[in-house]
């Protein structure tokens, strides 16, 4: 890409002033990766219900291309790496439980990548209900079970020479979400 415009934080947030961010355009990126998807059936049990096995990895090499000042640094604020996987087992009257987990590797904070946040896991699990025919399903959510302390996102930097200036936000804890939804047909 060229001229890609990026936001870079000048002046953190403190308890009397109020953060301040640039929009600048840079030198020249490379913005590559790939995603990979699979959904696996590991036992179909008929009347007794079924066992699937579905995820997803994501790996994203987002650099700058020969900065003058940042050479080939990666681009703060996103991992290089995602995974994301849900183990489910489901009844055919509609019932089902899941566990899952959510794993980011680590990512820069500034753009001379001299800070990094670290890498995190997740851990879930999911109680529902589908209606066979579709038209409404209810659930209730576990997330972050071992209410693991993570960076969500960042504000990235210019160049915080290697200290930890909170530029992170903090992902949410342990939670409990409940839904429903309908839909007409």
């Amino acid at each position: 890409m060229r001229h890609e415009l990026l936001t870079v934080e000048t002046q953190a947030a403190t308890s009397t002033t109020s953060q301040v961010v640039a929009e600048v355009n840079a030198s020249p990126t490379v913005h590559q990766g790939v995603e990979l998807g699979l959904q696996t059936p590991l036992w179909d049990g008929g009347s007794a219900g079924k066992l699937a096995f579905t995820q997803a990895f994501t790996y994203s090499d987002f650099h700058y291309r020969n900065d003058s000042r940042f050479g080939s640094n990666a681009l703060p604020g996103i991992p290089r790496q995602y995974y994301q996987a849900e183990l489910r087992y489901s009844l055919p009257e509609g019932w089902y439980a899941a566990v899952n987990t959510e794993r980011a590797g680590r990512r820069a904070v500034d753009y001379a990548n001299s800070w990094y946040t670290r890498a995190y896991a997740l851990y879930g699990a999911r109680l529902g209900y589908a209606s066979p025919q579709q038209a409404w399903s209810g659930w209730v959510d576990l997330r972050n079970l071992s209410n693991e302390r993570y960076a969500a996102t960042v504000s990235p930097g210019y160049d915080d020479k290697g200290a930890d200036v909170a530029r992170s936000f903090p992902g949410e804890g342990r939670g409990v979400f409940v839904g429903v939804s309908y839909a007409w047909r």
